[in-house]
């Protein structure tokens, strides 16, 4: 009777095992697949502020024009 108990248990420490080996390989297969991604960082584009009363290189809320206007 003891040495059933043995190879049963055997056999689900080799099944286990076997989980476990699956298990890991799945692992490493994810890990290659995502570090071979590259992650292109977004192009950003240079805005320049220009007024849009007179065009000039500021905002429009400090455009002078404005100001000289007003007065």
């Amino acid at each position: 009777m003891p040495q059933r108990v043995e190879i049963l248990l055997w056999k689900v420490l080799v099944k286990t095992d076997d989980r476990i080996d699956k298990l890991r390989d799945q692992i490493s297969t994810l890990v290659e697949i995502v570090s071979k991604k590259v992650v292109t960082p977004a192009t950003v584009k240079v805005v320049e502020e220009s007024c849009v009363i007179c065009g000039d290189a500021h905002a429009y809320y400090n455009c002078t024009a404005i100001v000289r206007q007003a007065i």
